[in-house]
């Protein structure tokens, strides 16, 4: 019993270090940016008065009236308020990681060993983000994209745990459940980019329902109305078409000749780039460890190189780029980025267009040789993960502020890949720590 207590304490070692961490950065954050502009709207509004304040903005400028609630009062609270609630939600999101994306393994201290490779990774994460935080603001970025990841992430954690394994019991715990799964929704889902990851995982999980021929749980129905509620509320409102009106005129006036097309390939144009010439440590990093992790699980040093032409590429391009090579700068320098790929010349178009099929095909062939030697539990996640990490990336091309708020639009993607890496990596030195007991 002494034992098991102790283990547990240093499983969550990792954690309390994060913390520590994570509030000696937060120490030297300011407000700027939107989180001054916010400040200023609640304090030019009345204090008594916040939600008349915060229907205005509804029909005036945004329909994410729950997140900018909380928004305009922490901007408003001394800031250490919010140092400490956000260090607190980045140390969760590490925790609940480990809880929900590990595969079970039976060696001593696997806990403790998972605790370090996620508190790694959510350093990593906060990292890529850093640079919006500085310049747009920490508590808006923060509410804004990183707190929508953590519900999200504790949401469907709870809904497995409790729901699809039937883990409750008492009357008391089904009230707190359902209270931390409404709210978390509602929460995540007042951002455009959270609502189409919910709205995407439950038509999964409704789909695997159907086709299993199982019952579905009342509170699925409750869960799913929310959803669409939310949807209704964001594509409604008013604010939001004022909004982006406005955000043509001042920051993409050629925006309005777009067509679908050029919206389309704008999307990709900027998705890739991600990996391509941003020199983004998160990116790169998926991609070596996907490579990798091919390569240890088949044995084969074909499967392993073919997976990682994804990394070889980019690795060797954003090298190039970042030691200045005047042709490869010259090459990217000469990509269209009002009117896309498609914009550019001749050459631009094949040879990104050929570096988009390789890469591409690349990914699909590693997540089919996972599927094969390590099942379709692992496979199936990554592919899902990539996949809302692209989807919630590509909605950039839709919108007329993708350039300059293109930072923030991907951290979702950074989520995903987040979430990826610590399942190959912890899966990986996992059976190696394993087979070696």
């Amino acid at each position: 019993m002494k034992n098991s207590y102790l283990e547990k304490i240093k499983s969550y070692l990792p954690f309390i270090l994060l913390f520590g961490i994570f509030i000696l950065i937060h120490l030297n954050l300011r407000q700027v940016g939107d989180d001054l502009t916010y400040s200023q709207v609640f304090l030019l509004g009345d204090y008594n008065n916040i939600i008349p304040l915060i229907i205005e903005r509804y029909f005036t400028w945004s329909s994410r009236f729950i997140i900018e609630y909380n928004l305009m009062v922490l901007s408003i609270l001394p800031m250490k308020v919010w140092k400490v609630l956000d260090s607190v939600i980045l140390v969760l999101i590490g925790i609940i990681t480990v809880k929900f994306f590990t595969t079970k393994y039976s060696f001593k201290n696997k806990n403790l060993i998972n605790g370090i490779i996620s508190s790694i990774l959510v350093l990593i994460f906060f990292y890529v983000s850093y640079g919006e935080i500085i310049t747009c603001g920490g508590i808006s970025v923060s509410l804004n994209y990183i707190w929508p990841i953590f519900f999200i992430l504790l949401h469907f954690y709870i809904l497995k745990k409790y729901i699809l394994e039937n883990n409750m019991k008492k009357q008391y715990e089904k009230i707190i459940i359902y209270f931390f799964l409404i709210f978390s929704l509602i929460f995540a889902c007042n951002h455009e980019q959270g609502l189409l990851i919910f709205l995407i995982l439950y038509s999964l999980i409704i789909t695997n329902f159907l086709y299993k021929k199982e019952k579905i749980s009342k509170i699925f129905y409750l869960l799913i109305f929310l959803i669409i509620v939310e949807g209704a509320i964001i594509f409604l409102a008013p604010g939001n078409q004022l909004r982006y009106e406005i955000e043509i005129v001042n920051w993409f006036p050629e925006y309005i000749n777009l067509n679908l097309f050029n919206k389309i390939d704008l999307g990709f144009l900027s998705f890739y780039k991600m990996f391509l010439a941003d020199n983004n440590i998160l990116c790169l990093l998926f991609l070596f460890v996907f490579g990798i992790y091919n390569y240890f699980i088949s044995k084969n040093f074909k499967i392993g190189v073919i997976s990682s032409i994804p990394f070889i590429i980019c690795f060797s391009l954003n090298l190039l780029l970042l030691l200045g090579f005047k042709d490869v700068t010259n090459l990217f320098g000469g990509m269209n980025y009002t009117y896309g790929l498609f914009g550019s010349d001749l050459i631009h178009i094949l040879f990104f267009m050929l570096l988009y099929v390789i890469m591409a095909a690349c990914m699909f062939y590693g997540i089919w040789q996972i599927k094969k030697f390590k099942g379709n539990k692992i496979a199936i996640s990554i592919f899902i993960l990539l996949s809302l990490g692209f989807i919630t990336s590509f909605l950039a091309g839709f919108t007329p502020t993708m350039w300059p708020s293109r930072g923030r639009m991907f951290i979702f993607l950074y989520g995903s890949l987040y979430f990826a890496t610590y399942i190959l990596i912890s899966d990986l030195i996992n059976k190696k720590l394993e087979e070696k007991i």
